[in-house]
């Protein structure tokens, strides 16, 4: 039986106008350690930038 997990990165950082913060890792899932393929983080008000993987 397969079962998920779903797991939400958060960061409370600030940054210059049209940067952005990306998680990148091991796991295809989060690009295989492969830039282009990183996963982008969304800004949110008071520079929350948040992902949620399920």
């Amino acid at each position: 039986e397969l079962k998920f997990v779903r797991v939400e990165f958060q960061l409370l950082k600030d940054c210059d106008f049209g940067e952005q913060f990306l998680i990148i890792g091991d796991d295809p899932m989060l690009g295989s350690w492969n830039p282009l393929d990183a996963l982008p983080l969304t800004w949110s008000d008071g520079h929350i930038w948040t992902v949620k993987l399920v």
